[in-house]
């Protein structure tokens, strides 16, 4: 009988001992995979679709209501979504993440509702889709109930608006970034034909009105046009500044107006109305920093130049046109009036690169991105290639390294180099091509029937074994940084890194249930179980204790960790297992 219990135990001990470094090696899989699977027969349709419409199908995994949504992405055709904790196949068409705490949902792929992580509905399913707004503020319009809603990230209706014949909320106004909050957030509404202006708690800034046209507020200045198609400009209580009677107008920084008056000629006046800049120029462009492009002669004409608010001229009449880039604090400027060749000069008219290149981006620290006949790279001030030149079109600066375009195959990444111009991936290569550069950087990439995912650095992220891997904007914030994954039937998520730490593509140490560490933990336990049975076997059997001398050792068996890491360390391991170092 004891024979047979120390046979158990070693067995067991044994078994444990074998398998639990595995199921720890198992954890190191990027993917999450859910504990579910999808229909065989909805896998197989995906699979044949895709064989001639690759990244035809979308999925998206919603951790927080548990739903995995699966739709035909290119056309809109079919949607399914799934139940992950039941398996089963719930009735919705189609349900998006909005933000972490609020998800779009269709029963039918006509109308929308809004419903929070519980799947409590906020808002019912009678609205067209949800108009992103930014900010987390969201647009959503019901034709049916005649009502439209101004809904925050929480599915919290901050206003709503009534209408007869129809409502839109329009583009945002914002720049080219966000601002800091939600303070100077303007959206344009349009209401039964009527124009107006929200702001971010959905308050009227301009009540809609007989407008045709309601611009960007800049500086408390609001320009309009009227029923007539004549402009003139409001402050943001609707008291009326410049009376609609001009034919072009354009409110710029600093409360500068530019206007053409009924001859045909630009003038610049002041947010009083008082005049600026006599109405003298043919045409005038921008007004930034206190300058001011104009355009003294033809169109045709190279007579470009730059004045200030005075009057005096700061860059001479002799380009073929001048655009600010006040966020880079320099002018872009073309040689002749085809836009073939461009330049840049600083904001008092010193030229820094000369008019001989297809494009230019300034990136600050006095390097630019640069194209010039068929090359790309680099260059500093001096026109110097700190990088480069690469066959292609554009380069992308990202962090440590450099994506470049190809002319071939259409505005397409075409290769990953180092700031030393090694090459780290050959983007050619693959059969298929998706870029995603924010907020990490990846690159979905196919080959046959099988995608993968690479980051901007050249590192595979996911192996090239996978029938879908897709983006997902899994918290409304606009980036796509988590990746839904099929394979075969199983479907998992994997999330981009977030940092240079864990940039491996490895999921963070400090996140989850510490697995490997109870898988070290269980193997190191099981070693010293089967020490201590063989030991007490071989006591057992003797009827006096052996002297000390020759008694064998007992070592307890304590957890190592590797000096580089700090990750634990199994006994017998000549390598860590998590960061490769020699022990």
């Amino acid at each position: 009988m004891k024979k047979k219990l120390v046979t158990a135990l070693l067995a067991l001990a044994l078994a444990v001992s074998l398998a639990a470094p595995a199921a720890a090696r198992e954890e190191t899989d990027p993917v999450r995979w859910l504990d579910f699977e999808l229909p065989e027969d909805l896998v197989e349709q995906i699979r044949r679709d895709q064989e001639e419409y690759p990244g035809y199908y979308s999925l998206t995994y919603m951790e927080a209501p548990g739903l995995l949504s699966v739709g035909q992405a290119e056309t809109y055709g079919e949607g399914w979504v799934f139940d992950v904790e039941t398996g089963e196949q719930t009735d919705y068409f189609a349900v998006y993440p909005l933000s972490e705490d609020l998800y779009a949902f269709t029963m039918d792929d006509e109308t929308y509702g809004l419903m929070d992580a519980g799947e409590k509905v906020l808002l019912d399913p009678v609205c067209r889709y949800p108009r992103q707004l930014g900010r987390g503020l969201y647009g959503m319009v019901s034709e049916s109930e005649g009502e439209a809603y101004l809904v925050d990230g929480k599915g919290k209706i901050l206003e709503t608006y009534s209408f007869d014949d129809g409502f839109t909320f329009n583009v945002p106004y914002y720049m080219d970034i966000l601002p800091e909050d939600n303070d100077g957030m303007y959206f344009e509404i349009d209401c039964d034909g009527r124009i107006g202006i929200i702001d971010a708690s959905g308050d009227f800034v301009v009540s809609p009105g007989p407008y045709r046209y309601v611009g960007t507020p800049i500086d408390g200045l609001v320009a309009f046009e009227n029923e007539d198609w004549l402009y003139g400009v409001m402050d943001l209580e609707g008291n009326i500044i410049l009376e609609p009677k001009y034919e072009n107008l354009t409110v710029c920084d600093g409360g500068f107006i530019v206007v053409q008056n009924e001859e045909g000629l630009y003038g610049v006046l002041d947010r009083e109305g008082g005049t600026v800049i006599p109405f003298t120029y043919p045409m005038i462009g921008e007004v930034e920093k206190g300058l001011i492009s104009v355009r003294d002669g033809d169109y045709d004409e190279k007579a470009w130049g730059v004045i200030d608010t005075k009057g005096n001229v700061v860059v001479p009449f002799e380009y073929g046109n001048i655009i600010f880039l006040p966020e880079e604090s320099c002018i872009r400027f073309y040689d002749d009036t085809t836009f073939d060749k461009m330049g840049l000069m600083d904001w008092k008219g010193r030229e820094i690169l000369p008019a001989e290149y297809d494009w230019i981006y300034p990136l600050g620290d006095g390097a630019y991105s640069v194209s010039k006949d068929g090359r790309c790279g680099l260059v500093d001030e001096h026109g110097g290639y700190l990088l480069g030149p690469f066959r292609g079109i554009d380069i992308l600066l990202y962090e440590d390294t450099a994506v470049i375009y190809a002319e071939t195959g259409g505005f397409k990444p075409d290769r990953v180099v180092d700031l030393d111009g090694e090459e780290l991936l050959d983007l050619g290569s693959f059969d298929r091509l998706d870029t995603f550069l924010q907020p990490e950087g990846a690159f979905i990439v196919q080959e046959g029937d099988k995608m993968g995912l690479y980051n901007v650095r050249g590192e595979e992220l996911l192996p090239v074994r996978y029938d879908v891997v897709y983006p997902s904007d899994s918290d409304g914030d606009g980036l796509r940084e988590t990746f839904t994954v099929m394979d075969g039937r199983r479907v998992g998520f994997y999330i981009l890194p977030s940092g240079k730490d864990d940039a491996d593509g490895k999921p963070d140490e400090g996140s989850g249930f510490p697995w490997l560490w109870v898988g070290l933990g269980i193997w190191g336990a099981a070693v010293v179980i089967a020490v201590v049975v063989i030991v007490v076997v071989v006591t057992k059997k003797k009827k006096k204790p052996a002297p000390a001398a020759v008694m064998p050792p007992v070592t307890p068996v304590t957890p190592k960790f590797c000096a580089e890491c700090g990750a634990p360390v199994a006994p017998g391991d000549l390598f860590c297992r998590n960061c490769g170092k020699k022990l």
